[in-house]
């Protein structure tokens, strides 16, 4: 994402609604398709960051019975 992609996604999620529909008064279909691929790979961003927060292993134990069976034996 370009820095000029930034400023718009950035004006499309805080523009109040006198502003937004002042945009969507003049925006060509160009425009909005521009301004929906911009918010939809910003929705992509987001929920990959979740799952990269939520992408941790909670409970072991399934994991620790598996290896049980790899583990070397004392004598």
């Amino acid at each position: 994402m370009t820095d000029r992609d930034k400023h718009n996604l950035d004006f499309l999620i805080h523009a109040n609604e006198e502003e937004f529909d002042a945009w969507i008064s003049k925006a060509s279909d160009n425009d909005i398709e521009y301004a929906l691929t911009l918010i939809r790979n910003r929705k992509a961003l987001i929920i990959q960051e979740e799952l990269e927060l939520t992408d941790q292993v909670k409970n072991c134990e399934y994991a620790r019975v598996l290896l049980t069976k790899y583990q070397l034996k004392g004598n």
